[in-house]
Parts: structure tokens; C-alpha cells; sequence
């Protein structure tokens, strides 16, 4: 069992990710949206207004109750302000962790879930179709994924967002998109490693709505929506646009990005810490096989 331990936390911090599809990862939101880190508090000369009046709790939950862009907008209103956003735990635990989540949810403008929410979804560590580790967030709807599932051609229609203007033409008012979850997509590169004919430069921003909550409105017309067809490759690529890698935030300090098991030799499925050491215990540690090449040894079997 020492022996298995060892081999299995020396592989978990070896092995890195190698992530198969360029996505919100590789839009430099570092350079597009700095975050401040809270250089700029100090002694406000303001207040906060009739908010003030209120107790800590009370706009504590307020707080927490707003979406992203909508928080970050608050936090500029002031220093006073600025300290009681830097004081909600999750906020500051997401801008030291995972502070490329924030800038994307601000830089996409994800109005869809409040802080509270991404908190609980970062604290969670399965993939919302599976059991297995979900490594990306789908940025609409807040809801976590493993690539293979994303991948899953099952699954493909589901995280395909819908452009604004085929949502339009499908029976639905604007007045009614207000209240369906989107995005504002990024200029950049999206679409997968593997195809260069499934990677494509979004030189403009569209707005993409969720596709379920779409299919669910009330004026929503399925007939047209069968009719009218997006654009080809745009509609493949668009998906990607939409995800993001996404930690597990368990109860510690550290950020758990997930890593590959070096016996299987499959980059795509990640393990957490705990979910690679139960790999570990279901089909044994890691050796060499034939060739050298690292393989699961299965335990001895006592009869």
C-alpha cells in the first residue's frame, strides 16, 4: 500500500495537462483583463449609501447574490466598496486561485449565475453528465465537464450555444432574451487540436445564447429552428468559445486542476488528487509493460 501511495502521488505531480482544443484558455485574459488584486484599497472618503445601512450579513448576501459583471461594476463604484467585495471569502478565493474564471465571466459579461453559485460549482468536482472529474466550466450556464463529454457527439448539441440572430428568427423576441442565459463571445482562436479544419479565428463578438433554455422558452418555434440553419463551421466552433479549465476548490488552500494517469496513457480524462489514488486502488499502480512503456500493474491476487 506505501509503495502504491508513492507511486501514485509522485505520477499525480508529474503529469501535466495537455489540453485538446483551444478555447477561453488562450485568449490572454491576463493582458485583456487585469485584475487589480486590490492595490488600490485604502481609506475611502465615501460611503456606500443607503446600502450602508444595512448589516454586514445583509450585504454579504446581497454581495453574493450578483452576477460577476455586475460585482466587479459595484466593486468600482468606490474604495468602500471595493474592501467590502475584497472581503466576501469566495470572491477572494476565486481571484487567488482562479482568477482567470473572474476575468473570463467579466470579459464574456456571464449574467446567467451569481458568485454563490460559481463558488458551489468550483467546490464540486464531477462532470455534469458523468462521475468523472469535470475539468472545464461551461461559461452560460455555469456547469461543469469533462472534455470527453464535451467531445461526446451526444452531447455536442447541448454545449453548441445559439447565435442572437438565429434565436430571433426562431419566434423569440428580444424583449424575452433578457431573461435566457448568454454570453458576449472573445476574438480568438477556437476549435480542436486534432482537426485544423475544426479551428477558427472569431474576429467578432456574438452574442450566443444557451441552446436548452432557448428550446424552452415559450414562443420558442421548433420548425423554424429546423429551417433556418446557422452557418456551418461557425456553429461547430462557437462551442468552444464557451468553455473554460476550471479547478476543484475543495476545502484546502490549493487549487486541483486535474492530471492525466500516466499507465493509461489518455491526456483527455483527468483525475483529481483522490479520484487518481482510487484509479490507483481499482486497477493497481504504475510500471513498466512491454517496450518500457509505463502500464497498470495489477495487484497480486492471493488465493
Amino acid at each position: 500500500m506505501d509503495s502504491t501511495n508513492t507511486t501514485w502521488r509522485q505520477t499525480y505531480a508529474r503529469q501535466e495537462r495537455t489540453r485538446p482544443c483551444f478555447n477561453l484558455d488562450d485568449c490572454n485574459l491576463g493582458t485583456a483583463c487585469p485584475l487589480d488584486a486590490g492595490q488600490f484599497a485604502g481609506q475611502s472618503q465615501s460611503s456606500l449609501g443607503q446600502l450602508a445601512r444595512f448589516p454586514l450579513e445583509t450585504l454579504t448576501e446581497i454581495l453574493l447574490g450578483l452576477d460577476i459583471p455586475t460585482l466587479i461594476a459595484f466593486r468600482q463604484v468606490n474604495r468602500y466598496a471595493m474592501s467590502a467585495v475584497d472581503s466576501l471569502p469566495p470572491y477572494r478565493k476565486l481571484r487567488q486561485q482562479c482568477p482567470n474564471i473572474l476575468r473570463a465571466a467579466l470579459c464574456v459579461q456571464a449574467r446567467g449565475y451569481d458568485l454563490r453559485t460559481l463558488e458551489e460549482t468550483l467546490q464540486t468536482s464531477k462532470c455534469s453528465q458523468c462521475s468523472e472529474f469535470g475539468d472545464y466550466l461551461y461559461m452560460i450556464t455555469c456547469r461543469r465537464i469533462c472534455y470527453p463529454c464535451f467531445d461526446d457527439y451526444a452531447n455536442r448539441e447541448y454545449y453548441t450555444p445559439i447565435h442572437q440572430a438565429h434565436v430571433l428568427r426562431c419566434g423569440i423576441s428580444k424583449k424575452d432574451l433578457k431573461h435566457l442565459p448568454s454570453i458576449q463571445s472573445l476574438p480568438g482562436w477556437y476549435g480542436d487540436y486534432e482537426y485544423n479544419n475544426y479551428t477558427y479565428f472569431h474576429t467578432r463578438r456574438y452574442r450566443l445564447f444557451d441552446r436548452t433554455a432557448c428550446s424552452s422558452a415559450p414562443n420558442w418555434s421548433h420548425s423554424k429552428h429546423l429551417s433556418a440553419k446557422e452557418s456551418d463551421n461557425l456553429t461547430k466552433i462557437k462551442r468552444y468559445s464557451c468553455i473554460i479549465s476550471a479547478p476543484y476548490l475543495g476545502l484546502g488552500n490549493k487549487a486541483d486542476w486535474g492530471a492525466s494517469c500516466a499507465g493509461c496513457r489518455q491526456s483527455e480524462v483527468l483525475y483529481t488528487e483522490e479520484g487518481l489514488h482510487d484509479h490507483f486502488e481499482k486497477l493497481g499502480p504504475v510500471g513498466r509493460g512491454t517496450n518500457n512503456w509505463p502500464c497498470h500493474i495489477s495487484p497480486t491476487v492471493q488465493e
